[in-house]
């Protein structure tokens, strides 16, 4: 079990919560379960939960089978304050996404299935602009991540993983985001440029198609990165 917990979500908010959840259906995941102000889904890689609420950008959900002992370890640690709810607690950290602790038994954890997305492929990593990529590494290694890769860039990027999910800080001017890559075919732009109510904007480099940027109902954003190697 990660530290943080036996389960990990991205959870996004949406104002138009049917309209979000058919998009993502439409790029390979599949609805898990739903009600009138959330609904869980997965596309074998992550778990995926969209909220009823104002849009913001993506944060992190764990559960816990104790969150009161976890944030006693995390303050002897030395991690920044928490914010206590009657479930759990928030934990904020600068530029990591926001990451709420919920209680949770661990013979109900669920799981991703562990196969690819049928539309975009393999997941790299949920994307994250930072000030300072290493600085941040050292502050999540306290809370049970360790280091997949590093690059000295630019930009500067370091990649660390707790085994539920990945985050990629990176010293550059991007916005949040879902990296995958994928074999972009005629067939599979064709199928992203068509899905309603999403946003996909091809980019080329040196005319060459580099990767597919989407734009979903709620303004979350993922990043396809064209691989002619992908099987």
């Amino acid at each position: 079990m990660a530290f943080l917990g036996h389960t990990a979500r991205v959870v996004v908010g949406s104002t138009d919560l049917k309209a979000s959840a058919s998009a993502w259906e439409a790029v390979g995941f599949d609805v898990q379960d739903g009600s009138e102000h959330a609904v869980r889904l997965t596309d074998g890689q992550i778990l995926l939960t969209i909220l009823q609420e104002a849009v913001g950008t993506p944060a992190l959900a764990y559960f816990h089978a104790d969150p009161a002992r976890l944030q006693q370890q995390l303050q002897a640690a030395g991690s920044p304050p928490v914010q206590t709810r009657a479930d759990g607690f928030d934990l904020s950290l600068v530029d990591v996404p926001v990451i709420h602790v919920h209680a949770r038994p661990a013979d109900q954890a669920d799981e991703a299935t562990g196969g690819r997305n049928p539309v975009l492929g393999f997941l790299d990593a949920l994307c994250v602009p930072a000030e300072n990529a290493r600085s941040t590494r050292r502050n999540l290694e306290q809370m049970g991540f360790f280091v997949q890769q590093e690059w000295d860039g630019p930009p500067k990027r370091s990649d660390v993983t707790d085994g539920l999910i990945t985050l990629s800080f990176q010293e550059a001017r991007i916005r949040p985001h879902l990296a995958y890559a994928t074999e972009i075919t005629a067939d599979v732009l064709e199928q992203l440029t068509s899905i309603p109510n999403v946003t996909a904007e091809p980019v080329s480099l040196n005319d060459e198609l580099a990767f597919v940027r989407l734009i979903m109902p709620e303004r979350t954003r993922i990043v396809i990165a064209h691989d002619d190697n992908y099987e």
